[in-house]
C-alpha cells in the first residue's frame, strides 16, 4: 500500500527536537503529514517506555520430560518459565527435585531460595555486578554480602540481584535516587515473590 493510496501527499522530515514526557513515553521529534484533502497532522518519533516484568522467552528451547510433575512457575523480566529453565540447567532440575519432597518447612525456604537464585543466575553475583551505586551504598557490607538500607532493612546481593532480573532491569537501569531509601520496596519486592 503506498502514501498516496491512504491520501497522504507529504511527509516533511524536517523535524523540531523535543524532550516531552507523556505518560513515561518520551516524544523526542514531531514533523507534519500533509493528507491529499490539504489537512495536516503532526508525526512524531516516541521512545516508549519498555515494561520488562511481563516478558516471555522467545528462544527455541527442549522440554526436559523430567519436568512433568515438577512446578509450573512463570517467569517475569529476564526469568524464562521455571520449566524452561529447568530444561536449560541440570543443577536446577536437581534442586528443583529436591525442594519438592522437602517436609521441613525452614529447609524448604532454604531450598526456594536458592531456586531462586540458581533460576535468576545470581549465585555469588558480585557488588559491581548488581551496578556501581550499590557498591558505593554506604551500607555495603562486601564481606557478608549484604545490604543494609534505612529503617533496618537488610538484603544479600543474591536478593537484590534476583529482583532486578525478576523485574527485568539491568543495573544501569537502577536508579540512582532511591538507592538508600528503596530498601522497603526491594523487601517487599522479595517477599512477594514468595507468595
Amino acid at each position: 500500500m503506498s502514501l498516496s493510496e491512504v491520501g497522504i501527499r507529504a511527509i516533511n522530515l524536517n523535524t523540531t527536537s523535543l524532550n516531552i514526557n507523556q505518560g513515561r513515553n518520551r516524544v523526542t521529534e514531531v514533523g507534519v503529514v500533509e493528507f491529499e484533502d490539504g489537512g495536516t497532522t503532526q508525526v512524531g518519533n516516541v521512545n516508549f517506555e519498555l515494561d520488562r516484568l511481563y516478558s516471555y522467552y522467545n528462544r527455541e528451547v527442549k522440554l526436559n520430560p523430567e519436568i512433568v510433575g515438577l512446578p509450573w512457575i512463570k517467569g517475569y523480566g529476564f526469568m524464562p518459565d521455571l520449566p524452561i529453565a529447568i530444561s536449560m540447567d541440570e543443577t536446577l532440575l536437581n534442586t528443583v527435585k529436591e525442594a519438592v519432597v522437602e517436609i521441613d518447612l525452614t529447609r524448604l525456604k532454604e531450598r526456594f531460595e536458592g531456586i531462586i537464585f540458581r533460576w535468576a543466575g545470581v549465585e555469588n553475583i558480585t557488588a559491581e555486578e548488581l551496578g556501581i551505586s550499590w557498591a558505593i551504598l554506604s551500607g555495603n557490607d562486601r564481606e557478608r554480602r549484604l545490604l543494609h538500607f534505612e529503617g533496618g532493612i537488610t538484603l544479600s546481593y543474591e536478593q537484590v540481584g534476583a529482583i532486578e532480573k525478576f523485574v527485568g532491569i539491568t543495573p544501569d537501569e537502577v536508579q540512582d535516587g532511591i538507592r538508600h531509601r528503596s530498601g522497603r520496596f526491594l523487601l517487599e519486592a522479595w517477599n512477594t515473590m514468595f507468595q
